[in-house]
């Protein structure tokens, strides 16, 4: 398995995280490798995103190319911390990605609020 090589925080090169608010909607969007190296990042902004009063969350993790257990855990514990305060969070996944298969596989899909598609966003 190929990882990206450290960047100068000591994250892998490619991992980034982005907040972006549109009135009550905090849409926090990753991209690329969500693992041990990488999950604390993720929790971080979506915590941030949770503190905040931002009406409802949208999770985009349609363009994580990898992620393990660590990153799979990470998201199962965001989803119960928005549950905690109340804030209603949403999860795009793309079908057939690594990560939709991982959530079928590993049966998270009963507990995780996932989106079919983001037709069903625009409510």
């Amino acid at each position: 398995m190929h990882h990206s090589p450290p960047d100068r925080d000591g994250r892998p090169a490619g991992f980034k995280v982005t907040t972006e608010q549109q009135q009550d909607v905090a849409r926090v969007a990753a991209r690329g490798e969500l693992d041990l190296a990488t999950a604390a990042t993720l929790c971080s902004h979506l915590t941030d995103a949770i503190q905040r009063p931002a009406g409802r969350i949208i999770l985009d993790l349609s363009e994580i190319v990898f992620c393990d257990s660590t990153g799979l855990r990470a998201i199962i514990g965001v989803v119960r911390e928005a549950q905690a305060h109340a804030v209603p969070l949403v999860i795009m996944v793309p079908n057939g990605s690594q990560l939709a298969k991982l959530i079928e596989l590993t049966g998270t899909a009963e507990v995780l609020p996932i989106a079919q598609s983001n037709a069903s966003l625009q409510t």
